[in-house]
């Protein structure tokens, strides 16, 4: 007979490791986690604003927005287009941070396949192709060696001239 795993908040972290901040182990799987979430106010949104009111920063506040946010690349161009189009209709950064934007949350984690939830819409699994062999790869060290050769510095010159005898 076999045990149930259970997996909650207390122990998560124990199973499930973010792919932002982990390498993967041998035997891993990729788990995507997929839900609709709503961005509402608080600090990201308000940072969000921010690089969006400065026009040169629109690709920062997707890039926030797609890797602290954990929007979908579409969702956080559209998010971002959304926000920046309430803001130059008029509404202040304060509406704007009070109005909730729904978008496609996606998380990616590391873990064995047997610790994804199985018939669950939000879970999926991606295998990782040649896993093995890349962990293998790894172990093995590559040293690469480089000379800097500056050319604002004089290079010496070591060529000898002939040298004429004096008699």
């Amino acid at each position: 007979m076999t045990e149930e795993l259970h997996i909650d908040e207390s122990n998560f972290n124990d199973y499930f490791r973010d792919c932002r901040i982990s390498k993967p182990e041998r035997g891993d799987v990729m788990a995507c986690y997929t839900a609709v979430a709503e961005f509402v106010d608080g600090h990201m949104k308000r940072d969000i604003i921010d690089l969006l009111a400065n026009k040169e920063k629109a690709v920062a506040a997707t890039n926030v927005m797609r890797k602290l946010g954990c929007a979908t690349q579409r969702d956080a161009y559209r998010v971002c287009r959304e926000i920046a189009e309430d803001l130059d209709s008029g509404l202040t950064a304060d509406e704007v941070e009070k109005k909730s934007y729904r978008y496609q949350f996606e998380m990616f984690f590391y873990t064995k396949k047997e610790y994804v939830p199985i018939d669950d819409p939000h879970w999926s699994i991606i295998n990782i192709a040649n896993l093995d062999s890349f962990l293998d790869n790894q172990k093995r060290k590559v040293t690469i060696s480089s000379k800097i050769i500056d050319p604002a510095t004089p290079v010496e010159d070591k060529t000898e001239e002939p040298v004429s005898v004096a008699e």
